[in-house]
């Protein structure tokens, strides 16, 4: 679970809501509005209540204005906050973090890869170049070691 003072916030949210949120009686999955409508709930503007919504999204190097990154985002606060327990306890939140980190690091190295020389960049590649960029943070002797932290933060 988070620690205690984002939990404490998140149950200070629970509590008095930034917004008032009422059952609709709409069957979502069938309403025809239903994409114009989440469409308009996902475009950001320059409230005080966005600037958190916009420093998660750049955080975990995701695009505001790509609906399926909207999908991306939930799912890691809510891993972060709420992890599902794992057959050896639940992941802590500085080991999500950890993960998150790296999964923004290698997406970044293959797009800019892919950029500059157009073509699609092996995770070896891609790995030993983040070794490279980021040696205050691994080993090349971890390359082995990291490659197994990314199938695993892949997978959550």
């Amino acid at each position: 679970m988070a620690n205690d003072r984002s939990m404490e916030r998140l149950e200070r949210l629970r509590e008095t809501p930034l917004y008032k949120v009422s059952p609709s009686g709409i069957d979502w999955n069938k309403s025809p509005d239903r994409p114009k409508i989440a469409n308009a709930h996902t475009l950001l503007g320059w409230t005080k209540h966005d600037a958190p919504i916009r420093k998660a999204f750049q955080f975990f190097g995701l695009d505001e204005s790509d609906p399926r990154h909207w999908r991306v985002l939930i799912t890691y606060l809510a891993m972060g906050f709420f992890p599902n327990p794992k057959k050896d306890g639940k992941k802590n939140l500085k080991t999500f973090l950890a993960d998150a980190e790296l999964l923004k690091r290698v997406n970044q190295k293959r797009d800019d890869i892919f950029e500059r020389d157009k073509r699609r960049a092996t995770d070896t590649e891609l790995l030993k170049a983040i070794i490279k960029e980021h040696s205050a943070d691994y080993d090349i002797g971890e390359l082995k070691n990291l490659r197994k932290k990314l199938n695993a933060a892949r997978k959550t």
